[in-house]
């Protein structure tokens, strides 16, 4: 699937997209992904990594780094890909996304059939909504990503 640059260019200026990468030696963009905030899901998309890296792992770094950059406030983050997508299928399942439950999304576009799925993920550490708090900006986790720059050296 290809994207106009202007989308593309919306996309970023979008204050409910946070763009995410993984950057190499140089600054080679190895890995990137996108999330669009509504509320407590974040739909994740444009997933993409470098055809020279792929399976290395890059793409399961994205997906927990999606979880690292997501604001507290998100507990479900949502994604779609091609039902025949074997490869982008196993990882996803991998790293816990489920099938959605049926008609809470298109699933063709172009004559192209889309699989979507969700993952659920609970409070953070960073988050202390639930004491009554304010959560504030999101720390880094686990993965080391950086949520204020968004971007994560490998």
């Amino acid at each position: 699937m290809t994207e106009p640059l202007a989308a593309v260019t919306a996309a970023v200026e979008d204050p409910a997209v946070v763009v995410f990468g993984l950057r190499g030696p140089g600054g080679r963009l190895l890995a990137a992904a996108r999330l669009r905030l509504d509320g407590a899901v974040a739909h994740l998309g444009r997933l993409v990594v470098a055809p020279d890296l792929q399976g290395q792992g890059l793409g399961g770094a994205l997906l927990a780094a999606a979880e690292d950059v997501a604001p507290p406030a998100v507990r479900e983050v949502r994604l779609f890909t091609g039902a025949r997508s074997e490869a982008n299928l196993r990882l996803y399942r991998r790293h816990g996304y489920v099938d959605a439950p049926a008609g809470t999304e298109p699933v063709a576009l172009d004559g192209v059939v889309f699989t979507h799925l969700v993952k659920a993920i609970g409070p953070r550490l960073c988050d202390d909504s639930a004491a009554g708090g304010s959560a504030g900006p999101p720390a880094p986790r686990a993965s080391g990503a950086d949520p204020t720059r968004g971007w994560k050296e490998p």
